[in-house]
């Protein structure tokens, strides 16, 4: 009698997903060695729930401990990964000092928003996507104009909103919060993801520099279209290349440019074009327009000259860092809202995804700059009752 009451009282051994297990993790911001810790468990046996290529059982106890620690619902980790979000997909505009934690927590970004728009997209109809991609690449100003004619934007006029021209291309875009342990050393990444990896995307970190974020969104569209099939070692070159001629296209940026140069001659160039100082400065460089030596003294003044109000270097904070506000993303909220109507909540999105807690969900959600209703809804509310005119997507 007592054998059966001790077999009875052994807990449950259940499988887990060994890549659910390493998401929680990293977006947790643990290494391996501090969770095996935390957990009470030898870092050998922390090591084994992570490196199965599929499954691994483990008893309900430790599972519950894992869900404790991280955050989430036990059942997050008995659910399959769903899409095809792989780091050797991924196209990084990075600082140098990113680390492999910082670039496998940026991974794990990707997944969730991944996720999300595989789900969302099984309820709309396709988007048309006009993003070309080149097995043999002409070349990123090339490229550039290739894509600006098929957005119809003219070859000679700025990019009003780079990321409204790129979500028009049919390129979802989100914006996430890369700061891995408190470090944002990450400003954008995109992928090609989806069951064919047919389904492009877009992270960009939320700033509030509206210079920077122009340009990593149009860097990773670079990406999009040079580095679908093939990643030469000069892939970060060519995509801030592309990035350069898609923003400041080159006949246009020469009939600009001024003959005597100076910082306060540039900044009418800055305001039309929609770009940095240094963007303008660099891309004069790389068209021949000033030499080696112009381009140093320039970037030396941009060093030396500070804001009279905040003391930050004009190469940290430029001029004119306040006349515009940063661009957001916009399609994906409406996305959601033809998906699911004006009703719902980030409790229920983070259902229909395979239990991603609202917490990871909600930012990607919140990025989105329209529909305003729809947005408030998911961050902040409960699930409401659909209206008559609404179907219930989202279990009861």
């Amino acid at each position: 009698m007592k054998k059966v009451q001790s077999q009875e009282l052994r807990p449950r051994e259940l499988d887990v997903f060994s890549a659910r297990v390493r998401d929680a993790r990293l977006l947790a911001g643990l290494r391996s060695s501090e969770a095996a810790d935390h957990l009470g468990i030898t870092r050998v046996r922390y090591s084994r729930l992570e490196t199965s290529s599929s499954t691994v059982s483990i008893d309900e106890n430790l599972l519950r401990q894992l869900g404790t620690l991280y955050g989430f619902e036990s059942r997050f980790f008995t659910v399959a990964p769903s899409a095809n979000a792989v780091s050797n997909g991924l196209r990084f505009r990075a600082q140098r000092s990113m680390t492999k934690f910082d670039e496998e927590a940026i991974e794990v970004w990707s997944r969730v928003a991944s996720e999300l728009l595989e789900v969302v997209s099984l309820h709309i109809k396709p988007i048309p996507l006009l993003v070309p991609t080149f097995e043999v690449t002409p070349g990123p100003e090339q490229s550039a104009d290739e894509v600006r004619r098929l957005l119809g934007i003219d070859v000679d006029e700025p990019v009003v909103h780079v990321i409204r021209a790129i979500e028009r291309a049919g390129v979802p875009v989100l914006c996430a919060p890369f700061d891995v342990r408190g470090a944002a050393k990450h400003d954008a990444v995109s992928l090609w993801t989806g069951v064919q990896f047919d389904r492009p995307l877009v992270l960009l970190r939320q700033t509030n520099s509206w210079e920077r974020i122009r340009m990593s969104a149009a860097h990773e569209l670079g990406h999009l279209v040079l580095h679908r099939w093939h990643v030469p070692e000069n892939a970060e070159d060519e995509a801030f290349a592309f990035g350069s001629a898609f923003l400041m296209p080159a006949r246009g940026f020469r009939m600009d440019w001024p003959g005597r140069v100076t910082l306060a001659n540039l900044m009418p160039l800055k305001r039309k074009w929609g770009v940095s100082l240094a963007a303008l400065i660099e891309r004069a460089y790389r068209l021949g327009l000033v030499g080696a030596e112009l381009r140093s003294g320039l970037y030396k003044q941009l060093s030396a000259r500070r804001n009279s109000e905040t003391g930050k270097t004009w190469r940290v904070e430029e001029p004119g860092s306040t006349e515009r506000e940063p661009e957001a993303p916009w399609l994906v909220g409406k996305m959601i809202e033809t998906a699911y109507g004006p009703e719902g909540s980030a409790s229920a999105l983070s259902d229909e995804i395979g239990y991603w807690p609202p917490k990871f969900v909600s930012p990607l959600l919140q990025g989105q700059r329209k529909p305003k209703r729809r947005l408030q809804s998911l961050g902040l509310a409960e699930r409401a009752e659909p209206t008559s005119n609404v179907t219930p997507i989202f279990g009861r």
